[in-house]
């Protein structure tokens, strides 16, 4: 079908095949490459410094969930490059040591929306650090050292409720800290 027939007029026909709209758009894209359009909308990743620095301002404050909780739940998503989605599923049985390597543990991510078989998300290893504010072992272990003395029957890794509920109510819960106490200050 020809890009000019039927022609948009009155209303009438598709404006998505009109040469006006094709002209239009070839003259932003022109703007946009010698730098005249809007500014880029793009995320980028988090730098290791700004992630940091999260780290920091949620260790700074004086409740157990900032000092323990926020931070392992950043850790845990930084080590298994993660999306934040996949760190609420967690279960307590899912982190294990892993059977060849005895300096490392093991954990399978089941949750990632990209994953549509069992066979898609094999077991992931977590590695210690040697900068002991980013290793997931030292702020693993005296999570759940605090965490199950509390909640030792808990289901999940990273909250003691067990509901239907349980795992969208961590994240909204953690989505309203990171806002309130990361994201809303002045350094970001």
């Amino acid at each position: 079908m020809p890009r000019k027939k039927p022609p948009w007029c009155d209303g009438k026909g598709n404006p998505t095949k009109a040469e006006i709209v094709h002209a239009l758009m070839r003259h932003v894209k022109q703007l946009k490459v010698h730098g005249l359009g809007a500014p880029s909308k793009a995320k980028r990743p988090m730098t290791r410094d700004e992630f940091a620095k999260e780290l920091q301002l949620l260790k700074n404050e004086s409740d157990w969930a900032h000092r323990y909780k926020y931070p392992t739940m950043c850790l845990w998503q930084y080590h298994l490059i993660g999306r934040a989605d996949d760190t609420y599923h967690f279960e307590m049985g899912d982190p294990k040591g892993h059977g060849s390597y005895d300096f490392a543990l093991q954990t399978k991510v089941r949750w990632s929306k990209n994953v549509f078989e069992e066979r898609g998300c094999p077991d992931q290893l977590l590695l210690g650090l040697n900068e002991p504010s980013w290793c997931m072992f030292i702020q693993l272990a005296l999570y759940l050292e605090s965490f199950l003395a509390a909640h030792p029957n808990a289901k999940y890794l990273f909250t003691e409720k067990t509901g239907e509920n349980a795992c969208n109510n961590l994240k909204a819960t953690w989505s309203s800290r990171l806002r309130k106490v990361v994201w809303s200050k002045p350094e970001f």
